[in-house]
């Protein structure tokens, strides 16, 4: 392989898209999650990578994902691993996980973080502290909210689940920020805290503001004011077919991102996640 093509891509530019091109002259898009442009390969490189499929508007497509690379007839050097000072135990692929919860909540200073879902004891990334074990229910949104998480929290044992919320589609995701808006509106005169809303529904706070932007162009309601992390609603709207068009197309790729971040954290090694 060969890169011939990167775009940066993430809210915060900090991931990739990346061209390759194999011996064959075939071209390939490829997301690399959390890389830098400095990291891709000049020269030709073996690619280690997942292939997950996905259809938008009735088209099926791949997506493909960089999980590793190294030069082409480069020397293999003997592994040597920095042992992290985590224990780290994974329950992803057990069946019943629930089962396996309980013991790890009556550890000492132990915190549940999972998002989407109603579980007794449960936080979400706003409610994290420093502390001594991390029980990860829910699969992040992005390696973002993962890494802060880890970064908050700092723990010395994490419980490895991957609960998916099954908010990634547009309408179930529509759901539930409409109701939650519409608390907003009833409740709080439509003053909305995006992060907390984002770890409410168990997303990225960009997709969180896309979603609004979506609501007023189907004359849902008025965006009042932005301001940092606050925003102001106002009811009622007038509808714009071909703004509407446009937010659904932003909407549906930042839930897609958040599904294939999701997939990628289903599967992948240990080793790359933290």
């Amino acid at each position: 392989m060969r890169a011939q093509g990167i775009n940066v891509i993430g809210r915060n530019g900090d991931h990739l898209a990346i061209t390759v091109e194999d011996g064959s002259g075939t071209l390939q898009r490829v997301i690399w999650w959390r890389a830098d442009q400095e990291d891709v390969p000049a020269e030709a490189f073996d690619l280690a990578y997942t292939v997950r499929a996905n259809t938008f508007r009735g088209e099926r497509r791949l997506q493909v994902e960089w999980l590793d690379a190294r030069p082409v007839q480069a020397a293999v050097p003997e592994a040597v691993l920095e042992i992290p000072r985590r224990l780290i135990e994974d329950y992803r692929r057990e069946p019943h996980p629930e089962t396996l919860l309980a013991p790890w909540m009556q550890r000492p200073g132990a915190q549940l973080w999972a998002e989407g879902v109603t579980l007794p004891g449960a936080r979400t990334r706003l409610e994290l502290e420093p502390g001594p074990v991390l029980i990860l229910w829910t699969a992040p949104p992005g390696p973002e909210e993962l890494a802060t998480a880890l970064q908050v929290v700092n723990p010395q044992e994490i419980a490895l689940f991957c609960h998916h919320p099954a908010l990634d589609e547009i309408n179930p995701f529509l759901q539930q920020l409409i109701g939650r808006v519409k608390y907003a509106l009833s409740h709080k005169e439509g003053r909305i805290v995006v992060p907390e809303l984002a770890a409410a529904i168990a997303h990225r706070e960009i997709t969180i503001r896309r979603g609004l932007a979506w609501m007023e162009a189907h004359g849902d309601l008025t965006l009042v004011q932005e301001e940092g992390e606050i925003t102001l609603v106002a009811r009622g709207g007038a509808k714009n077919a071909s703004a509407l068009a446009r937010r659904t197309a932003e909407l549906v790729a930042l839930l897609e991102e958040t599904a294939a971040y999701r997939n990628y954290f289903a599967r992948t090694g240990v080793e790359l996640l933290f």
